[in-house]
């Protein structure tokens, strides 16, 4: 029982590596969405390739889809790595925002005060803040209709 004791009592630093640990389908998912844009870079070459392969004859649709995936390996590879790149400066430049700082502050607000979990934290905010946020998608003006120059009475040009 002294085991059992022990183990509930965690420092908060262990709660956290432990529920890191449990988050696991999120980082898959992260990780995905960023796998997914370095292929989506690369689409039509995968295409060029699958059909290259099917012409060929000697690779069925599968098949053929298999090799230019294994033949792009190392493009998707270093794409990924551009694509993480771009995504550690978008999340950089988002963390120095001043509309997104008011948003985290908000969120800790709603954490500390409401005891809200992170997520029911992060739409609250979100929704408070939504005027915020609107400002970003504004209407544009409608221009005025072009005016017709005034009929010169000629319609061709005398030599």
């Amino acid at each position: 029982m002294a085991s059992s004791d022990s183990e509930g009592s965690l420092p908060s630093s262990q709660d956290d590596s432990q529920n890191e640990l449990n988050e696991e389908p999120d980082d898959e998912y992260v990780w995905s969405r960023l796998q997914d844009e370095a292929n989506r870079r690369h689409d039509e070459q995968w295409k060029e390739l699958v059909e290259q392969y099917e012409e060929q004859g000697n690779s069925d649709q599968e098949v053929a889809q298999a090799k230019a995936t294994n033949d792009l390996v190392p493009t998707y590879r270093n794409e990924l790595r551009q694509v993480l790149l771009e995504t550690m400066k978008w999340m950089r430049n988002l963390k120095k925002d001043p509309l997104y700082k008011k948003i985290l502050e908000t969120m800790k607000n709603f954490m500390d005060d409401d005891d809200f979990d992170w997520t029911e934290a992060a739409e609250a905010a979100i929704d408070k803040r939504k005027f915020l946020l609107n400002k970003l998608f504004g209407k544009q003006s409608i221009p005025e209709q072009p005016t017709v120059p005034a009929w010169s009475g000629r319609f061709y040009q005398r030599y």
